[in-house]
């Protein structure tokens, strides 16, 4: 069977539309990987904020704490010194 002339173009047209419609499915793809990682940095940032938060409350605490130590630390001190003299 040989296709004649016509015959190629009525088989080439579809082709060419078909073509154009997998550009735009290839556009709104990257469109919405864009809007997708958009929003995965945002929640990123946004669990950073809190991570960051927690991590110097919890620096603050155990500097308190450490100052709490040292002057427990130096009352006891001043209080064995007096009781045994040195």
């Amino acid at each position: 069977m040989t296709l004649l002339p016509f015959d190629i173009t009525r088989f080439k047209f579809p082709l060419i539309q078909e073509t154009g419609n997998l550009g735009q499915v290839d556009r709104e793809a990257v469109d919405f990987s864009k809007a997708k990682l958009q929003e995965t940095i945002a929640q990123s940032e946004a669990e950073l904020q809190i991570c960051a938060r927690e991590f110097f409350a919890t620096v603050h605490k155990v500097s308190k704490y450490n100052e709490f130590i040292s002057s427990k630390t130096a009352v006891m001190k001043k209080s064995h010194s007096t009781f045994t003299g040195y």
